[in-house]
């Protein structure tokens, strides 16, 4: 009698993302608004439009890093 193999089950282990720390945001910021304020327009490279964008984007990577940590089916599509 030939043996049966065991049922596995797919193991989903469960993932935390976290957003990048807020000095490499403001960093990142400032590098592209000195960019932008040198290709492009003066009035991007001023400290109110550094802040401003940093802030957006660390609202954003809050968002997204709640987003793919959110325990999901994984039968169902990724809904990026």
């Amino acid at each position: 009698m030939a043996k049966r193999k065991p049922v596995t089950r797919p193991v989903h282990k469960i993932v935390a993302y976290y957003p990048p720390p807020r000095e490499v945001i403001d960093n990142f910021a400032r590098e592209v608004c000195q960019q932008l304020g040198q290709k492009v327009d003066a009035g991007f490279n001023t400290p109110e439009m550094v802040w401003g964008f940093a802030s957006f984007i660390k609202i954003v990577a809050v968002i997204y890093a709640k987003h793919l940590s959110k325990p999901s089916d994984p039968s169902t599509p990724l809904d990026i």
